[in-house]
């Protein structure tokens, strides 16, 4: 089952990707 560890990767990442985000944004305020 390769589709549900692809999933879970991407997950993984957009969350990181999220986190990333507000933190840039955090240090624009």
């Amino acid at each position: 089952m390769v589709f549900p560890k692809l999933s879970v990767a991407l997950s993984q990442q957009s969350l990181d990707f999220i986190q990333f985000y507000q933190l840039s944004s955090w240090d624009l305020l």
